[in-house]
């Protein structure tokens, strides 16, 4: 399913991601939702694309690696 706005995330994405990630989750997801319909495949992609564009985990939120300096 995807979704049409930043409100309708996932709950764990909202609470984890700031805004610019999310942005780019919901982007992966939505694409890769809409060329296979596999929703796990989806989420991992979002993920896997979040981490590949700089956030990483801190205590209990992600950050973009150049924020952190």
């Amino acid at each position: 399913m995807p979704y049409a706005s930043l409100k309708e995330l996932p709950k764990g994405v909202r609470d984890t991601l700031p805004t610019g990630a999310q942005k780019i989750w919901r982007e992966t997801y939505n694409s890769v939702f809409d060329e296979t319909g596999d929703e796990d495949q989806a989420r991992q992609a979002a993920w896997a694309n979040v981490k590949d564009s700089g956030y990483r985990k801190g205590d209990d939120k992600m950050w973009h690696k150049a924020a952190a300096v």
